[in-house]
């Protein structure tokens, strides 16, 4: 279990962020597996396509501002990194949320955080 863990990998250069970094391996391997979770899968093109469209809808459809911390509240899936990435490449600050917390520890961790009122 613990070599299957041991993904750590170096940056191409310490003066790129997690998104350039991404879009440096959608180019260098687009029809490659990005994520695998149970039976579902997608290349570094797809993820990027779903990325795209959510940052794209999130900027256009809500009052976020770029640098805001946003939550997302979702069960580990494809979807959450997903939202995860969108958040990223929109600007924002990523905060997950477990749906199996109670409502008052989610609404202390959304005040805390200082996030946005947004959906994602």
């Amino acid at each position: 279990m613990a070599s299957m863990n041991n993904t750590q990998t170096l940056f191409s250069s310490s003066n790129h962020c997690i998104k350039q970094e991404f879009i440096q391996q959608v180019n260098k391997q687009s029809q490659k597996i990005a994520i695998e979770l149970d039976e579902q899968s997608l290349t570094y093109n797809e993820l990027l396509y779903y990325v795209q469209c959510l940052s794209l809808q999130f900027l256009t459809n809500s009052n976020y501002i770029p640098g805001n911390v946003v939550c997302q509240c979702i069960d580990g899936s494809i979807s959450m990194f997903i939202g995860m990435l969108s958040i990223i490449m929109a600007g924002g600050s990523y905060c997950l949320l477990s749906p199996r917390d109670h409502e008052h520890r989610l609404q202390s961790l959304i005040v805390q955080t200082q996030s946005s009122n947004d959906a994602l």
